[in-house]
């Protein structure tokens, strides 16, 4: 599978009864199918003893309005006993808009 983009990201953020936390990913457009992406990261505690491994795949549409709206599944992993230790082998649903410059990032646990 050929890419046609390749993104690194580095975003902060915070996580419920965690606080705050660095996400570095890399995201791949792939050139095959249109809008649609492969992605992979790592999540760190701010104090940097804790860390969370992730793959995504999703795809992406453009609303009538402008807004796209990104669909993913996330799969987590971790050694981690500490903070992050709830994301061991926890499957995601991804959700994200971005509006111009302003973007909102939503993540679900998948029961």
């Amino acid at each position: 599978m050929g890419f046609r983009n390749v993104t690194n990201i580095i975003r902060n953020g915070t996580i419920k009864w965690v606080g705050n936390v660095t996400n570095v990913q890399t995201w791949n457009d792939t050139s095959h199918f249109p809008n649609y992406g492969v992605g992979h990261g790592v999540i760190t505690t701010a104090d940097g003893q804790d860390k969370a491994t992730w793959i995504r795949y999703g795809v992406g549409r453009t609303n009538i309005n402008g807004t796209i709206t990104y669909l993913d599944v996330m799969f987590f992993n971790t050694n981690s006993t500490g903070k992050l230790a709830f994301l061991k082998n926890l499957e995601g649903l991804h959700i994200s808009e971005v509006d111009g410059n302003k973007r909102t990032d939503n993540i679900y646990e998948w029961k």
